[in-house]
């Protein structure tokens, strides 16, 4: 079969078997949860505190994910000071409290 009656002949097949009208261009999973390999240069003493802690609750190869999830709460007491912060916020509270009073 020559080259491009193989490309008509996938191109019919394709278009006879599958329904593409509802697809989209895009991840077929969200990104959310997905861990990306990374390449980070961290301190010495930072790489031994994560080893050493998680050895110390019996996950030696697992000092990676302590990092990941200290980055991971770092960033929620980040957004959590900026709510707390907000004058939003700060508003918002002073009349809960006012109404309480």
């Amino acid at each position: 079969m020559k080259a491009e009656d193989k490309k008509k002949h996938d191109d019919d097949f394709l278009n006879e078997e599958f329904d593409f009208s509802r697809a989209s261009v895009g991840p077929v999973v969200s990104a959310k949860g997905v861990k990306l390999p990374v390449s980070i240069r961290l301190d010495t003493e930072v790489i031994n505190y994560f080893k050493e802690k998680a050895e110390s609750v019996g996950q030696k190869a697992k000092y990676q994910t302590l990092i990941n999830e200290a980055l991971k709460e770092y960033i929620n007491a980040e957004n959590l000071q900026s709510i707390l912060l907000s004058d939003e916020f700060t508003r918002s509270l002073g009349e809960k409290i006012k109404k309480a009073l």
